[in-house]
């Protein structure tokens, strides 16, 4: 492994791995668990926009018989995940989630 995919590695876990405890500090400072989840897409979409227009990203839509299959798979895979992991942190600690999940 070369030192560039090592760093990026690292950095991934690390982020990964606080974010259990930043959703459970969150909770316990006032925000509801859906207003986390909405302020949490909210932050990775402009994110990922800032990331669009720097690098002037081109991309191609997909197919139309591929986008029920897109659909489906955001909704499960990634808005579930989340509102679940937000909404489960409120009765159990970030630890017990982080090695649960």
């Amino acid at each position: 492994m070369d030192r560039i995919t090592f760093i990026v590695a690292f950095f991934t876990m690390i982020i990964w791995g606080s974010g259990f405890a930043a959703i459970k500090a969150s909770i316990l400072g006032g925000f509801s668990s859906g207003n986390l989840v909405l302020f949490r897409f909210l932050i990775a979409s402009l994110v990922f926009l800032i990331y669009a227009f720097v690098t002037r990203s081109t991309f191609k839509l997909p197919h139309k018989s591929d986008i029920l299959r897109i659909a489906t798979l955001g909704v499960l895979g990634i808005t579930i995940y989340h509102v679940g992991v937000t909404f489960g942190q409120q009765t159990i600690t970030a630890g017990t989630t982080a090695m649960i999940l």
